[in-house]
């Protein structure tokens, strides 16, 4: 692969400017007109040899799909950056991730599996130790929180529907009780098929860990009480998209 050149400044913020209008119309679930950002910005990096940088555009483009859950986009668009970008960069690894939560989003484990082995066992991309275990340790999180709103958007969606949550978190508050009450509720009232899932998901990524790193975790059984399950699903709910 040719080496990137410098972008000459007459065309350089024209660049910013397509990244920018990218990463809005992206962060706003706005496909088309993140795909003709995409279309503008990749005729330029392209002309200069920028195609790590063009890949992170599409990277963007299809989190954006999959935060629409158009999941045959998604996974078709993760592949595609995957097949692209070289496996020790971290375009490759979020590729990666993504694509094992577009298959936990069709709540199936399954494909997500092969997947989800290969984030956590990349000990090429993130050199830190201590980087490299808090991320192992937020993307299993991640990993926890997508398939446990998959499996719960299969049997109650409006129950646990964002507004919903918001609205039972201001009747308890009102109540005189507080955030750890809302988890305890929403736990506790979280179907066992569902609390089922969120265990082998967990056990499964936990168990890819060295023994040190799943050492300082929760264990998959103590993942499924109510407080934690009901954790999981509020911070799953709250999460903000990436920027």
């Amino acid at each position: 692969m040719a080496r990137p050149q410098r972008i000459p400044e007459t065309q350089l913020s024209r660049v910013h400017r397509l990244e920018k209008k990218l990463d809005e119309a992206a962060n706003e679930g706005k496909l088309e007109e993140a795909k003709l950002a995409l279309d503008d910005l990749k005729t330029i990096l392209s002309k200069y040899n920028h195609q790590a940088r063009i890949l992170q555009g599409y990277l963007k483009l299809y989190e954006s799909a999959l935060e629409a859950w158009d999941l045959g986009l998604a996974k078709r668009g993760f592949e595609y950056v995957r097949q692209g970008a070289s496996k020790n960069t971290r375009t490759y690894l979020e590729a990666t991730a993504l694509l094992a939560i577009a298959h936990l989003r069709d709540q199936d484990l399954q494909k997500a599996e092969p997947y989800i082995v290969e984030v956590l066992k990349n000990d090429s991309v993130i050199k830190s130790e201590m980087t490299r275990t808090n991320f192992r340790k937020e993307i299993i999180e991640r990993f926890d929180q997508e398939g446990t709103l998959a499996a719960l958007s299969k049997s109650d969606t409006e129950s646990y529907s964002k507004t919903k949550v918001h609205q039972e978190a201001v009747a308890l508050l009102m109540e005189g009780k507080n955030e750890d009450d809302l988890q305890e509720h929403i736990g506790a009232r979280t179907p066992q098929s569902v609390k089922d899932f969120l265990f082998k998901i967990d056990q499964f990524g936990k168990n890819i860990l060295p023994h040190h790193e799943r050492l300082l975790l929760p264990s998959p059984k103590d993942i499924v009480n109510n407080k934690q399950a009901g954790r999981i699903i509020f911070n799953g709910i709250n999460r903000p998209l990436k920027n």
